[in-house]
């Protein structure tokens, strides 16, 4: 009696470089015209084995955070005792883009120019973040409350 294998679910359809065990392998292969199979497998050379040499999941990996383009505008807003960094790019009604925890406006640098085409894009970076300034006092959830 043969001892069980390690199944992955993935199906031919759905992306596998995330099971790339060799059992997996075998049976999608077997299942394979020739003519795929001289499609897929260099696909997997060059996207999956270097992830799974790596042994880091996917979900992990972050891609390199883009830099801005030349703004148009751009300076320190001081609020309540900090500086808040802000730029300015483009024409238009604005819009206004604001990151996320433990980020920058950085993080838009995508975005900014396509935006910028038909629109007044501002971006800052939020207290203590990117370029902005901080204050000795913690910041308290309570604080983002209409209260505070």
């Amino acid at each position: 009696m043969r001892s069980p294998k390690a199944v992955c679910f993935a199906t031919p359809k759905q992306k596998f470089r995330e099971c790339l065990g060799r059992t997996v392998f075998i049976s999608v292969v077997k299942r394979m015209s020739t003519r795929r199979f001289i499609f897929v497998v260099p696909l997997l050379l060059v996207y999956g084995l270097p992830r799974a040499v790596s042994g880091e999941p996917r979900w992990l990996t972050v891609p390199p955070t883009p830099s801005l383009p030349v703004a148009d505008r751009s300076g320190y807003a001081p609020i309540n005792g900090i500086k808040i960094w802000y730029a300015v790019f483009g024409s238009g009604e604005p819009v206004i883009l604001l990151h996320g925890g433990l980020s920058n406006s950085n993080c838009w640098g995508k975005q900014v120019p396509v935006l910028a085409e038909h629109y007044q894009v501002v971006v800052m970076d939020s207290r203590g973040h990117g370029r902005s300034t901080a204050t000795s006092s913690l910041i308290a959830m309570s604080c983002w409350l209409p209260t505070c």
